[in-house]
């Protein structure tokens, strides 16, 4: 199988809610593409998947490829108080992790809203993190 054919077999096999979920973790393999704009965008859908374990890793393995792809669906995730609180709080990691100012609206938007108390302390936690990093940056 050649290799973005592969890409794409995978990002197939973790959006396809027939196949038990042990196959579609097999997916997450994409870890070792996940800069592939097909890989990007599965983990995007993923993380609104019914599976919230399936979810949460998309948003785990969304935050670590580090595109800037991934910053418009984590911020989305984070504005979604209809998601479950893990999903959410690891949206809300990534972010942090991230360090961007842009960032710093939505994070204290869901500060100050989400009905989570871990999602609000995990917000916090992050917000602290980009103005560290800012502070950092700026000596």
């Amino acid at each position: 199988m050649g290799g973005w054919v592969f890409v794409e077999f995978l990002c197939d096999l973790l959006l396809d809610e027939n196949q038990p979920i042990t196959e579609r973790f097999r997916a997450f393999s994409l870890r070792l593409i996940g800069s592939h704009p097909s890989a990007i965008n599965s983990f995007i859908k993923a993380m609104r998947d019914d599976s919230t374990l399936l979810a949460y890793e998309a948003a785990y393995r969304l935050g670590r490829t580090r595109k800037s792809d991934a910053i418009h669906a984590l911020k989305a995730v984070v504005e979604d108080f209809s998601l479950h609180p893990i999903v959410s709080v690891k949206a809300v990691e990534s972010l942090g992790a991230f360090g961007l100012e842009t960032s710093i609206l939505v994070l204290q938007t869901s500060f100050q809203s989400d009905p989570s108390p871990e999602v609000r302390d995990t917000c916090e936690v992050a917000l602290t993190q980009i103005r560290e990093l800012k502070k950092c940056h700026s000596q």
